[in-house]
């Protein structure tokens, strides 16, 4: 069953103070981001809402980075998901993990303002911004700490999650898709052709949407309070920076878990310069730039604050 592409659900009526939609690849800061951006503006946080491991009811129904152009017709189980979550509602699945992480109160807060993080759903912005009153923020990190994350925890997204979306290929990829069946040959390259191509998406559309925020993890890194009231402001809002500072805790060690976002920041940007072998950092840095120019979406980013370490 799909959506009317006009629809407009009563979550999607103008508010005064809008919403956020916070996204990028996945395992590249969007958590860490979305609790302290969320703390900053006042907002209710709501995680990962498309992602059918915390959305139960999605299950079958829709899967990571789905493509919805603006004027797509999703199902509606993905619009009834998406009214939900800009009205601030959640499941329980969401609530325990608001609860076992730390965050409940950001999740609880009572506020009209909802800020959605979901990098799962990050191929779905532009519908979304079509038909929800949002502000677009996307996290964006050096394509080889993105390889060595998902590496570390042995994880792998298959090129055919995307070479599978004849929506996708024809809009943003159709020149890059022989690239992309080449690299599904080989893990590092695979990694890399798939940061590339979620990136030459974000800055194609970025280009056709001046008012979203690029954000580079690194900067976030080296200076977490400064960035955070930067980018808060770049999204037109106010800051809190008492609670920002709450929600920024002191962290001299990474947490072992890997869903935790208590991570020693400054150490995170270059981290991936220790884990990776020079092969591994030529094959991913390599393959990325066929998709992105390094510097290019530092150049779109609002802050002058660029790490080194910055695509």
């Amino acid at each position: 069953m799909t959506q009317d592409p006009n629809h407009t659900s009563a979550a999607a009526r103008p508010r005064a103070e809008g919403h956020v939609f916070l996204t990028g690849a996945p395992r590249c800061g969007s958590s860490w981001a979305g609790q302290a951006l969320s703390a900053a503006i006042g907002a209710r946080y709501i995680y990962e809402p498309f992602n059918p491991q915390w959305a139960p009811a999605l299950k079958g129904r829709s899967g990571h980075f789905r493509y919805l152009g603006a004027n797509a017709s999703p199902r509606s189980e993905i619009v009834t998901a998406a009214d939900r979550a800009f009205a601030g509602q959640q499941g329980l699945k969401q609530w325990a993990r608001a609860a076992y992480r730390g965050y409940l109160g950001n999740a609880m807060t009572g506020r009209a303002r909802v800020l959605v993080k979901d990098p799962t759903a990050c191929l779905m912005a532009e519908w979304l911004a079509r038909h929800y009153p949002i502000r677009v923020g996307i996290i964006f990190r050096h394509p080889c700490g993105f390889a060595s994350s998902l590496s570390q925890l042995e994880w792998d997204f298959r090129v055919d999650r995307l070479l599978s979306q004849p929506g996708l290929l024809r809009k943003h990829l159709s020149r890059h898709e022989q690239l992309l069946r080449q690299a599904g040959k080989d893990p590092w390259l695979r990694k890399g052709a798939f940061w590339g191509a979620l990136h030459h998406v974000f800055l194609a559309q970025s280009m056709d949407h001046p008012d979203w925020v690029l954000w580079p993890y690194e900067s976030l890194c080296a200076e977490p309070e400064a960035q955070f009231q930067a980018l808060a402001r770049s999204l037109d809002f106010d800051v809190d920076d008492n609670a920002l500072r709450r929600a920024l805790p002191s962290v001299r060690h990474n947490s072992p878990d890997s869903g935790s976002t208590r991570r020693h920041s400054q150490s995170m940007p270059a981290s991936w310069r220790k884990r990776l072998s020079a092969a591994a950092i030529d094959a991913v840095e390599g393959i990325a730039r066929e998709f992105v120019p390094r510097g290019a979406l530092a150049a779109r980013s609002p802050t002058t604050a660029i790490h080194s370490d910055s695509w």
